[in-house]
């Protein structure tokens, strides 16, 4: 079933894609290495932190100029980061 739903950053809010039922593991989203990125909370499979997105989005940019800007993180990625819950988050920086 694929829909839409605003999901607000900030002040300001995008359309993102939304899948019901759908599980991501948390594993195929963001990792930590210490060896990568000097152990910062990355994308999986790339150098590129997950705090480059929150950026992105604080300044106003799309998520489609973060992704125009990182062709390494996948959309599901990005999309399934920013759906975590704040304590998902807070777990996977704790490690």
């Amino acid at each position: 079933c694929n829909m839409s739903r605003r999901v607000k950053f900030g002040w300001r809010s995008e359309w993102l894609p939304w899948r019901r039922f759908r599980v991501v593991k948390v594993e195929s989203v963001v990792s930590r290495n210490p060896k990568v990125m000097n152990g910062a909370l990355v994308f999986e499979g790339t150098r590129v932190p997950v705090e480059i997105l929150i950026q992105h989005l604080a300044a106003d940019d799309s998520l489609d100029d973060f992704l125009d800007n990182f062709p390494t993180v996948t959309r599901e990625q990005a999309v399934a980061y920013l759906e975590m819950t704040p304590e998902a988050v807070d777990a996977l920086a704790a490690r």
